[in-house]
């Protein structure tokens, strides 16, 4: 462990600013990548759990009986805000239904996705980033 420590230091030391920069760019690209995977992990799992909430408590109501309450967070909130015999109104015609439909899976996509294109843009620099640190310490070694 300690002769490690000292190869890193002697790299650290020895290594001009661009591999220095390279370096810290790499680790800083996978600490936010790995934040961001974490973070979806998380938010996929809390809307996987409220909707089998939901889907348990849809499968356990009896005809008539009023559509569950749900935290208006929750993307199946939309949905039973629209749903037929809400609040002992009349059910909505099917164009209805289906535009709020689309309208609540367009915005829980949109809010799904969210961060996916900074994880896709990392995916996609960071080897030309390796790439350019491994030509860059090839060349210093040559000269």
């Amino acid at each position: 462990m300690a002769h490690s420590m000292l190869a890193w230091d002697g790299w650290w030391h020895g290594a001009d600013w661009i591999a220095r920069g390279v370096l810290l760019a790499l680790v800083l690209a996978s600490l936010l990548s790995w934040s961001i995977i974490a973070f979806k992990m998380w938010q996929l799992a809390a809307v996987h759990r409220q909707e089998r909430q939901v889907n348990r408590q849809l499968a356990g109501r009896r005809s008539g009986a009023p559509l569950p309450t749900v935290n208006p967070d929750q993307p199946t909130a939309h949905l039973l805000a629209v749903g037929p015999h809400r609040d002992g109104l009349a059910p909505p015609d099917r164009p209805t239904l289906e535009s709020a439909m689309a309208q609540c899976l367009r915005e829980q996509r949109i809010h799904l996705e969210n961060g996916l294109t900074v994880l896709a843009t990392i995916g996609s620099a960071t080897p030309f980033i390796g790439l350019f640190g491994t030509v860059w310490g090839i060349m210093n070694s040559f000269s």
